[in-house]
C-alpha cells in the first residue's frame, strides 16, 4: 500500500488560509491547531528515527558488518544535520 503523505497530511490539517470571514477564519484557526499537532507528531517521529541511528554509534570494531552499519548511521546523521558525538 502507498500512501501520499503530503496528500494525506493535507487533507488531515485543511484549509488554514485567510478569508475574512469569520466562520471559515474559525475553521482555520482550528486547523492550525491540527497543524501544531501534526507538527508535534513530526518532530516525535524524527527523534525516534533518529535514535535508531544512534544506537550503532557504538559498535563492534573488527566485524565488517557493524562497521559498515556504522559508517551508514552517521552517514545518514550527518547528511540530516545532526551532531554526531551527541545524542538527543
Amino acid at each position: 500500500m502507498k500512501i501520499d503523505l503530503l496528500e494525506y497530511l493535507g487533507n488531515k490539517i485543511g484549509d488554514t488560509s485567510w478569508y475574512g470571514e469569520t466562520n471559515h477564519d474559525n475553521i482555520s484557526a482550528r486547523n492550525m491547531e491540527v497543524l501544531d499537532s501534526v507538527l508535534n507528531d513530526i518532530e516525535y517521529i524524527r527523534d525516534y528515527l533518529l535514535t535508531r541511528l544512534y544506537e550503532h554509534k557504538d559498535y563492534r570494531q573488527g566485524n565488517a558488518s557493524a562497521e559498515h552499519l556504522h559508517k551508514l548511521a552517521m552517514s545518514i546523521l550527518e547528511k540530516h544535520g545532526e551532531e554526531v558525538g551527541e545524542q538527543r
